[in-house]
This record gives structure tokens, sequence and C-alpha cells, in this order.
């Protein structure tokens, strides 16, 4: 290769790459402001049955025993559909539940390749408002027996 070519190549990874966040987050959202959650994501498992997926992403608290579980049901394709999704947030002892929505769903990989879905979701409690969930495309774990799935 030449090295105009490769510089090239370089910075257009290098314009690809910036703007976008890296690691998965959850943040309350107040008008054009957000303010990033102390919750981490841990785990991405799900499991692709021909037009159907499901997935399910946890999140724990990172100083705290908070934690935040979706589960959502997609169809892979161009594009992939969200079809719905639910969340399961305990925060400081008490359990709130309610419906989960899809802004951007991204999902890669086959039937019988590993499979990797990310997104950005819009979680609205009575409590403390709109919150934004965001996890870049991740390899889902293969959820197992025990999974709700």
């Amino acid at each position: 290769m030449n090295r105009a070519l490769i510089s090239f190549l370089v910075l257009l990874t290098a314009a690809c790459s910036c703007g976008r966040p890296r690691e998965a987050y959850v943040a309350h959202v107040e008008e054009n402001a957000e303010s990033i959650l102390p919750l981490s994501l841990v785990s991405v498992a799900g499991l692709r049955q021909g037009y159907r997926a499901d997935a399910r992403m946890i999140f724990t608290g990172t100083a705290t025993m908070d934690s935040l579980i979706i589960d959502m049901v997609f169809e892979p394709g161009v594009p992939t559909k969200f079809v719905r999704g639910r969340y399961r947030w305990t925060q400081a002892g008490q359990l709130m539940t309610g419906d989960l929505m899809c802004r951007v769903i991204e999902f890669q990989g086959g039937q019988g390749d590993p499979s990797s879905v990310g997104g950005t979701f819009t979680i609205v409690r009575e409590d403390i408002g709109t919150c934004k969930v965001y996890v870049p495309t991740t390899a889902m774990e293969h959820p197992g027996r025990s999974a709700p799935y």
C-alpha cells in the first residue's frame, strides 16, 4: 500500500470513531443535559431463533446495590425491528418496572454466528423522569437454561 492510502485509512478510522461513546451508560435527561448515573453494564445475554431474538442487559450500581435489568424482543433484519421491551430497576431498595422505548437498535450476526446487540433506549419513570440507556453493539452471551426467555 502506498503512504497516501494508509494515511487516508487511518484518518477515516479516526473520524468514524470520534463522537461515539465506547462504553454503555445510563443517564438522567433534563432538557438538553444528561447526567450519568452510577450504573455499569455487566452482562448482555440473548439468543436469536429465526426471525426473532431476545436479549437481556444487566446494569449494576458501581457503589450501591442498585440494578437495572432490561429485557427486549426484536426482529433481526434490515432494518432491525424493536418489538417490545421491559425494565426492572431496583434503586435504594425499591423496585420499579415499566416499558422500554427504543430510539435505535443495532443487531449483527447470523443464525449460526455469535450475535451482537446494542442501541439507545428510553425509560420514563414517574419519580425521576426520563433516562437514556446507551449500549454499544456488544456480543451476546448464550443465556443458558435459567434465563427467562
